[in-house]
Order: structure tokens, then sequence, then C-alpha cells
């Protein structure tokens, strides 16, 4: 969390409700990746017989096309701005338990990469 608190420091007060946003969806993506999932998609059984969408399958499936897009934006890290932010972003959200990179500072590549999210995920239809 201190490390989180760096970060803020630097930023105005508009972009920090984004910034709180974006470290929710992070949380949230987090959770989504280690859920098991087997219907995914599915249809749920209705009391009239037939098979229909109920509204939290609906909004299921949108969390789950934004959870795709936020995957492949920390995916996308290893590119811009690199391998640790990438690695930083991981080990923050409890993807792994070790930040290896020995030439990096961790706060700065976290910092890197939030900024680096805070443009992409928008510009790819992800609300902050």
């Amino acid at each position: 969390m201190n490390m989180e608190m760096n970060v803020l420091m630097n930023i105005s007060q508009q972009d920090f409700t984004k910034l709180e946003r974006l470290i929710a969806w992070l949380n949230d993506w987090a959770r989504w990746r280690e859920s098991y999932r087997p219907n995914l998609g599915a249809k749920s059984p209705s009391y009239w017989g037939s098979s229909v969408y109920h509204a939290s399958d609906l909004f299921d499936g949108i969390d789950d096309a934004n959870y795709r897009i936020i995957e492949s934006a920390v995916e996308d890290l290893r590119r811009n701005p690199g391998p640790a932010s990438h690695e930083a972003v991981l080990r923050r959200y409890g993807q792994t338990s070790c930040f290896t990179s020995v030439r990096n500072n961790y706060a700065e590549m976290l910092d890197k990469a939030h900024e680096r999210l805070l443009v992409v995920l928008p510009s790819k239809g992800v609300m902050l």
C-alpha cells in the first residue's frame, strides 16, 4: 500500500479517482484470474421452461469482457514499458510471489505500469 501512495502523490485529484478505479479493476481482475468459471457464457434456466439471460448473466458477461481486455493490456506491458512493469503488476495483485528484476525499482515499475494502464484501458473501452 505504501508503494501506491508514492504513485498517488504525483497525480492530480481527478487522476487520483481514476487511479483508485484502476486499482479496484486490477484487484477484481486478479480475483477473476483465480476464479473457477465452468459455465462461462452458459444461459441460466428460466422458470418458464426456456433459457434466457438473466441480468446477472449480462453483467457477468460485461465484466468478463472487461477482464479479458485488462488481461491483454497487462500482457502488453511486457513490450511497453517493459517486462519489469509487467512483473510488478503481477506481484502487486498476487499473481506471482516475487519481483525478480534486480536492476529496476519495484515502486517505479509499478508506477509506470499504472500510468500506462490509465492510458491504454480507456482507449480499449474499459471505463475508469
